[in-house]
């Protein structure tokens, strides 16, 4: 009995220092902030970028689209938003840190 209760309390030992190591932390934090992130993204994209898209183009929905009778459309849809939601990440975080990372480190390729 007091062997398995050892066992217990090691392994609970063994689990608090695993999940309190930096990594572990440092992981949890950037899920969390990714998270977040994501959904600012995509507010950007369905609330400010879609309706100009709209205005120029038409409301982009490719759900009736069909290869034979295979439905593709939701798809397609799914393809457009992932397309826009990278654009704007690429345009709006990547060029701005690389022009950043340029301007402070004279050694950034």
């Amino acid at each position: 009995m007091l062997c398995k209760l050892y066992n217990i309390l090691r392994m609970i030992r063994d689990f608090l220092n695993f999940i309190t190591k930096g990594n572990i932390i440092e992981l949890a934090i950037a899920v969390i902030i990714a998270n977040t992130f994501g959904q600012v993204i995509n507010s950007l994209v369905s609330d400010i970028m879609m309706p100009v898209i709209s205005l120029l183009i038409g409301e982009p929905d490719f759900s009736s689209l069909k290869i034979g009778s295979i439905l593709i459309g939701k798809f397609v849809n799914a393809l457009f938003i992932f397309l826009t939601v990278t654009l704007f990440i690429y345009f709006l975080v990547i060029v701005p840190l690389k022009k950043v990372n340029f301007l402070t480190d004279k050694t950034y390729k």
